[in-house]
């Protein structure tokens, strides 16, 4: 009996023995793979069927985007829209008591008529947020008139297959980066600091890691040189993944035409994000 075990023992051994070196060797491979991010792309296109695999989302009322579409051109009858037009939707929205306006237009040139009137709006209401663009190529300034509190930047990072998966939040001045007072924020960072401050939330540093942030208690993850499927990845600053909404509309769009005319109610942008 104890015979028959140890050659039962044994035979499995030595049938372990011819098949684990074939497994160890395609297991060290697929690791080698992977530290060397040939398996980003794979892990990339997994990453965003499981995005489209998840259960629709509703609409997000917090945030509602007011766009510019065809028939707001064709009204004005000039492109880009002149700054007093803009001007004048501003001072409609801010009447409907938003807790943030995001302004993602570039202003850093005028465009008249309205070029006064839109500097003065800016410069009296401080929950306006305009954009600039600071990384590389083709950096673009925000309008002049705005404080450094109220300025946000638009850039966005794409993946090695161009597309966008991840959002820097924050990142170190290009231009005086040793200076941590000179840290550049995202438009959206701005605007959520904003909506939250009007609940009594503050953004905090994160305890396990204290290069990120932690909202309520949750840290956000950020982006490292091996997070997921990323390797060797540095974008200088602190990146989180998107979380798209699934959702054809995630959000309510409303047009400039619509909110000049009127026809928007102030219950529909009172407290929210535009």
């Amino acid at each position: 009996m104890r015979r028959r075990i140890w050659n039962r023992i044994d035979k499995e051994f030595k049938l372990w023995f011819r098949a684990a070196p074939p497994g160890m060797f395609v297991l060290v491979v697929v690791i080698l793979m992977r530290m060397a991010g040939g398996m980003q792309s794979l892990e990339f296109m997994f990453f965003d069927a499981m995005l489209y695999l998840r259960p629709p989302e509703q609409v997000d009322e917090r945030v509602v985007i007011v766009g510019i579409d065809a028939k707001d051109i064709e009204s004005v009858n000039q492109y880009p829209i002149p700054d007093g037009n803009i001007a004048e939707l501003l001072k409609k929205l801010k009447s409907y008591q938003p807790r943030a306006i995001g302004l993602d237009l570039f202003k850093n040139v005028p465009v008249e008529p309205g070029g006064e009137e839109l500097a003065r709006v800016l410069r009296e209401n401080t929950n306006i947020i305009g954009i600039e663009k600071i990384l590389p190529p083709g950096e673009v300034a925000a309008h002049r008139s705005l404080s450094s509190e109220q300025v946000g930047f638009a850039d966005l990072l794409n993946d090695e297959d161009s597309k966008f998966r991840r959002y820097l939040l924050y990142t170190p001045d290009p231009k005086n980066p040793q200076n941590p007072e000179k840290d550049k924020y995202s438009l959206a960072l701005r605007l959520v600091t904003r909506y939250l401050r009007a609940e009594g939330i503050r953004l905090e540093t994160g305890i396990n890691d204290p290069d990120t942030i932690m909202i309520r208690g949750k840290e956000l993850p950020q982006i490292s040189s091996d997070f997921g499927g990323y390797v060797d990845v540095n974008d200088g600053g602190l990146s989180i993944l998107i979380n798209f909404r699934n959702n054809p509309q995630p959000f309510r769009v409303i047009s400039l035409g619509d909110v000049l005319s009127g026809k928007i109610g102030a219950e529909l942008l009172r407290d929210r994000i535009v």
